[in-house]
């Protein structure tokens, strides 16, 4: 209550509202419990009984007496704080002094028709606060005097704040209930099974399709539960004495008028009465609500999981589910077949382990899974990351040692829990290997185009060059020579043809793989080319004996190709040595051949391609004939290395130095 001169204590401004009332007062309303206090009050007043007055002080209520004139004539300390004044002050003062002019005004009124009739009124006032709207119980009743006349007013207010919004808070969530239940078709139920009494709310005679008022029994409600259902029925199963109480259950009911099926869900609570023998069920409360169309959905999705499943089952592709975690949630059978692992043992396991185990050993590194693992958790917590969305393929090494290539994309999947993410892969190691047949056709029929359009046809050109020159001189040593030379241009060309024959026999396989002894095949090697003038070839092979490796006839031609270039291309003399060392590389033990000369040696930027033979669009590859290429697919098909490096190290003017590793039989 605010006093005019704006003292804040316990009003503020106050407005009424009618709700019923009249004047503007709120609830028109009996005497009140204080209306006895109040004549005590008066009483007080009038005979100046000390312990009435000190009750009336000590009151928490404001108690007031208002005399005709509408002053105030008395005022206990509770009004006297609430005004934020002292009492004396207040004594005396006319309500408009005290009071905002519309507040003073419904205060004047009903004083007014207490002092007209006689008779007490008791009602609530709206106030409205600095924080908010309060609302205030008055209590009036009249004094008499001794002529029998309405003298003055004793009045009670009461400060009825926190019950008033108890009862508003209670009116809204009783409200709000009714609407969630209409808007739900949530129906409540009450059955006393003592009298067999049934209640239900509107909405549970609407879940049944039943009129509003029908009458209600036992024998009527279970006419409705669909045949077979009986037995989920809250109706007969709690009953059962040995009931724990609570209820929770699905079942079907045939809806009037027509006998529709309906699914209904009820929760209820069951009471009890009696122990042992004698405990029996004696009422039942609960609510109903039609779930039909929930059940239709999860009916719908289940048939739609089925048909997924039975698509993901049939799909020739691996489908692996991955949650948001890292953590395998499903796998397809085809998943299983590709990658060998099986759901039993891999689903709700890390997704991480599985791309472990499954890689080939030269990548399974600790490196390489803390990359892997930082990737991959940049993704779960991301949705993001440079191989989400993109085809990739990958090399896999399955648990009984086959190789695979697979193609796989991962996408992420949005759902309303959270993103989980989905791969799909293919197996593609057939494919990849009719790709690399054809690619190794197509090089070869390239291969072969350019040694006859360009190789051998530029040796039959200077054959028929030096025969033609040879024929036009008369007989002698020139002549001789001349035709000397077209005989080792055509030994040359017998030789390039010889290559491509071996080439072929190589890529279609029908050479047969055996152990052969390196030491003896350099040993021929060395007989073979010994002989040369001014170019010996010396063999060191260090003291070791038979070195074999897994090879085949052709191993001569790798070392025989090497030796030979040696010869040719290192000028009117030069030294050529052929070394053997048997070495350790990476646990494997290797039979090393390298191949030296003190030639012109080898330019740095020919050291890479010079294995090559068909260097497109350049002049190197012109010419070059077969013997490097041989040697470097023959070579690759025995699972060794070989390169070119300088005899002196920084120097390639001083000769150069090929270096075959072939793998050792005996390790």
């Amino acid at each position: 209550m605010a006093s005019r001169s704006g003292s804040k204590k316990k009003y503020g401004s106050t407005r009424g509202e009618n709700a019923g009332g009249r004047d503007g007062l709120i609830g028109e309303r009996k005497p009140a419990e204080g209306t006895e206090v109040s004549s005590q009050a008066a009483k007080a007043l009038q005979q100046g009984d000390g312990l009435y007055r000190q009750l009336v002080e000590s009151s928490a209520d404001f108690i007031y007496v208002i005399n005709r004139d509408f002053r105030v004539g008395y005022l206990n300390r509770s009004g006297a704080v609430a005004l934020g004044m002292s009492p004396e002050d207040a004594t005396g003062k006319h309500l408009n002094e005290l009071f905002p002019i519309d507040t003073a005004e419904k205060m004047i009124k009903a004083l007014s028709w207490v002092f007209e009739s006689g008779r007490p009124r008791s009602y609530v006032m709206t106030h409205h606060f600095f924080s908010g709207d309060f609302y205030i119980h008055v209590s009036l009743n009249p004094i008499f005097d001794s002529d029998g006349k309405v003298g003055s007013v004793v009045g009670v207010s009461r400060d009825i704040n926190d019950l008033k919004k108890t009862e508003v808070a209670l009116q809204e969530s009783e409200e709000r209930l009714r609407l969630c239940s209409a808007t739900a078709r949530f129906g409540t139920f009450d059955w006393n099974i003592v009298c067999d009494r049934h209640i239900w709310s509107p909405e549970t005679y609407e879940i049944y399709g039943v009129p509003l008022g029908t009458p209600l029994t036992l024998g009527f409600i279970k006419s409705f539960i669909y045949p077979g259902d009986e037995r989920d029925d809250v109706l007969s199963t709690g009953l059962d004495p040995a009931g724990f109480g609570e209820y929770t259950m699905e079942y079907r009911i045939r809806r009037a008028p027509n006998g529709e099926v309906r699914w209904v869900y009820v929760k209820s609570h069951v009471f009890f009465a009696g122990e042992g023998v004698e405990r029996r069920a004696v009422r039942i409360l609960g609510a109903i609500q039609d779930i039909t169309e929930r059940k239709q959905a999860e009916e719908a999705l289940k048939d739609s999981e089925d048909k997924y499943r039975s698509i993901v089952e049939q799909s020739s592709d691996g489908i692996l589910l991955v949650d948001g975690k890292g953590w395998i949630l499903d796998m397809n059978r085809a998943e299983e077949m590709i990658t060998g692992c099986t759901r039993e043992d891999w689903i709700g396991r890390p997704l991480l382990d599985m791309l472990f185990h499954t890689m080939p050993g030269e990548k399974k590194t600790g490196e390489t899974y803390a990359q892997t693992e930082a990737a991959m958790s940049v993704a779960y917590h991301t949705g993001f990351a440079p191989w989400i969305d993109r085809v990739m393929e990958i090399d896999i090494l399955r648990p009984d040692g086959a190789r695979r290539t697979i193609q796989m994309v991962t996408f992420p999947i949005r759902t309303s829990k959270g993103t989980i993410f989905g791969s799909i892969i293919r197996d593609i190691t057939d494919r990849k290997t009719t790709e690399d047949k054809l690619k190794a056709a197509k090089a070869q029929s390239e291969l072969y185009l350019d040694l006859m359009g360009h190789d051998i046809n530029n040796l039959h050109q200077i054959a028929l060059g030096y025969l033609e020159l040879a024929r036009g001189m008369p007989p002698g040593e020139e002549q001789a020579r001349f035709l000397d030379t077209p005989v080792e241009v055509l030994q040359r060309s017998a030789q390039l043809i010889q290559n491509v024959r071996k080439l072929q026999k190589l890529h279609e396989g029908v050479v047969q793989a055996q152990d052969v002894d390196v030491c003896q095949v350099l040993v021929d090697i060395q007989r073979e080319f010994g002989a040369i003038p001014h170019k010996p070839v010396t063999l060191n092979i260090n003291g070791h004996g038979p070195c074999l490796v897994r090879a085949n006839e052709l191993l001569h031609d790798v070392f025989s190709n090497l030796v030979s270039n040696a010869v040719k291309h290192t000028g009117d003399k030069s030294n050529i040595t052929v070394y053997l060392d048997v070495i350790q590389d990476n646990g494997t033990r290797y039979c090393r051949v390298a191949v030296e000369d003190d030639g012109p040696g080898i330019p740095d930027d020919f050291k890479a391609t010079i294995f090559n033979r068909t260097l497109k669009g350049t002049k190197k590859a012109k010419g070059m004939g077969l013997g490097l290429y041989l040697v470097k697919s023959l070579v690759d098909s025995y699972c060794g290395r070989v390169w070119v490096e300088d005899r002196v190290q920084g120097d390639h003017m001083k000769g150069a130095r090929f270096v075959v590793m072939l793998p050792s039989v005996i390790q």
